[in-house]
């Protein structure tokens, strides 16, 4: 089987089980950057991965912003 180097929204969407607004809109500021390939848009795997493991440092940042006291 062939590792997929790429993805497209859909799949990206799929495969971090996202919603596809939530997708677009982090396209859309820049957040998780994509390409395009004649007419299709594409994720990089890496990016995608990158793009997740911000959004869970940002959900660990927020939770532990408060219990400080």
């Amino acid at each position: 089987m062939i590792e997929k180097l790429a993805y497209s929204p859909s799949e990206a969407q799929i495969a971090a089980s996202c919603g596809k607004t939530f997708l677009y809109e982090a396209i859309g500021r820049g957040d998780l950057p994509s390409l395009k390939c004649g007419r299709k848009r594409l994720i990089m795997r890496d990016d995608l991965h990158a793009w997740l493991k911000t959004l869970r440092d940002r959900a660990c940042g927020d939770a532990s912003d408060g219990e400080a006291a």
